[in-house]
């Protein structure tokens, strides 16, 4: 069957980039011929530039402020080589794994020429206007023709639609063939709206299995000492927004531990001479550094997701988040949720044998809402 995936695979971010290879990967496992359409929503396209874009403000011609502007400046130079470093590597990881080297892009009126079979909407945050300017009919299947739509853990911002669109929702979701939402509390309220099945599946990403990402994950990447993250044990920070929380909770471990400190930033890197600091790693890196620590502290979704991934300790620090909550509650991990230092006392191992029982039959529930539905379209017509 040929298959197309429609998401946000050209986004900068670590989860983005990943959730879109392991769907691609899981439905390949299956058997079907899949790619990843190069549609391009303009609004998520201009969120990742290839060049930073400097803040001045009045405050600049206060004499006061010099010396801060100069010291904001020297470490904006820096961050823009981190920047490049980083976009150049998203870039390469984009075009070989997720494109298969082929970045035509695709139009609103180019999906006909594509001769899919099926569309498979998601994950990731699509159905949110507030990402994409408006609702974008594109990641609705508003182009179907005969072929089969599904959406796979497709959210919205906040996990909740707008009042002001529901009208809207309702019917750009006559599209789609089979639905399926990341969030408990979407999946009820499409439910009401449409009076449809809407069901609750996994993020992509805990599709597939620790072993499947071998194929991506880089053995090269150094730290400034010239060692691989295998030769030297640390804690491993990824701070997906910048958070003091996330700050003081790895300096508390990394101490009580007596452990390297290296911290993943998005680019921009507050000082701190306990930790090696980075704002270029690619999604191979991400994984690598995640993979080898000791510890991973966190307020990254993602950054959870992988440390459960590969058996790593974690702490996610945050003070709202639910999809975090929805995880460490369905793995009976919620001790693992702090929102500063002063709640991590003794680090106590976690029981991944009973996790990963645990996540086997939630994954498990998801790959089969992917095989019935794809295999429906057999009776579309379609063929294997």
């Amino acid at each position: 069957m040929k298959v197309g995936i429609l998401t946000f695979h050209n986004a900068h971010n670590y989860g983005a980039s990943l959730q879109a290879y392991a769907l691609k990967m899981c439905i390949q496992q299956m058997g079907h011929d899949v790619t990843i359409v190069n549609y391009r929503n303009p609004k998520i396209e201009g969120q990742y530039p290839q060049k930073l874009r400097p803040k001045f403000t009045k405050k600049i011609l206060n004499p006061k402020n010099w010396k801060q502007f100069v010291y904001d400046t020297i470490r904006g130079i820096y961050g823009q080589k981190a920047w490049n470093r980083q976009w150049k590597a998203f870039d390469q990881f984009i075009t070989e794994e997720l494109l298969d080297n082929d970045r035509r892009l695709i139009g609103v009126d180019g999906f006909e020429c594509l001769h899919k079979d099926a569309y498979i909407l998601g994950s990731d945050q699509i159905w949110s206007s507030f990402l994409t300017g408006k609702l974008d009919p594109v990641y609705f299947g508003e182009f179907k023709k005969k072929e089969r739509i599904i959406s796979y853990a497709a959210s919205l911002a906040n996990g909740k639609i707008a009042e002001s669109e529901e009208a809207a929702f309702v019917k750009l979701l006559k599209n789609v063939d089979a639905i399926s939402v990341r969030e408990e509390k979407l999946a009820e309220q499409i439910r009401q709206l449409t009076a449809r099945v809407v069901s609750t599946v996994v993020d992509p990403t805990l599709l597939l299995k620790a072993a499947d990402y071998e194929k991506i994950m880089t053995t090269e990447r150094k730290l400034p000492d010239g060692k691989l993250p295998t030769e030297e044990k640390y804690v491993f920070a990824y701070f997906v927004v910048e958070e003091k929380a996330v700050e003081e909770c790895a300096k508390k471990v990394a101490r009580k531990l007596g452990l390297h400190l290296i911290e993943l930033h998005y680019y921009h890197m507050p000082e701190n001479s306990e930790a090696n600091q980075f704002a270029d790693f690619g999604p191979a890196d991400f994984l690598a550094y995640i993979k080898n620590a000791e510890i991973v502290i966190t307020n990254s979704f993602h950054g959870t997701v992988f440390s459960v991934i590969y058996r790593r300790p974690f702490y996610s620090v945050y003070k709202k988040n639910g999809r975090v909550d929805n995880l460490l509650e369905f793995l009976q991990i919620s001790e693992k949720h702090v929102s500063s230092a002063e709640e991590i006392d003794e680090i106590t191992e976690i029981d991944y044998e009973d996790v990963h029982k645990r996540l086997a039959e939630y994954r498990e529930l998801s790959l089969q809402f992917l095989l019935e539905n794809l295999k429906l379209g057999l009776y579309f017509g379609f063929q294997f």
